[in-house]
């Protein structure tokens, strides 16, 4: 079964009730997030804790933590962006196969180690 890492843009708009149809489609994989993707939506979207909602939505996921070794390998990228260098390293180290996210520019790296990248509509 491949193991799905949800990038943090995609695990908001499924949240919010929103990508219905490729909420369904995950069913059929092991899917999760990290600690950070936990934290931007906890932030963004100003919820305080406890948080039974939430709380309840994370119980379909694997919670990925963040390590020393990925916050210092991400510095070195792929990417500019720190927040989505910690997310692929988080996924490459964990043995996440696939990696959806919203994120254009993202989507133009198609892979990172042996992880691959696609948008919701390729699952």
């Amino acid at each position: 079964m491949d193991k799905i890492f949800l990038d943090t843009n995609f695990f908001m708009r499924l949240l919010e009730g929103q990508l219905k149809d490729e909420r369904k489609k995950l069913d059929k994989y092991q899917c999760y997030v990290s600690t950070l993707s936990i934290h931007i939506t906890m932030y963004v979207h100003k919820l305080s804790v406890p948080h039974p909602t939430l709380r309840s939505f994370l119980k379909y996921f694997g919670v990925l933590p963040l390590s020393r070794q990925t916050s210092l390998m991400s510095l070195e990228g792929p990417t500019s962006d720190y927040e989505d260098n910690l997310q692929l390293t988080a996924a490459a180290e964990n043995g996440i196969n696939i990696f959806i996210t919203l994120d254009k520019e993202l989507l133009k790296l198609k892979q990172f180690q042996s992880v691959k990248i696609i948008s919701p509509s390729q699952l």
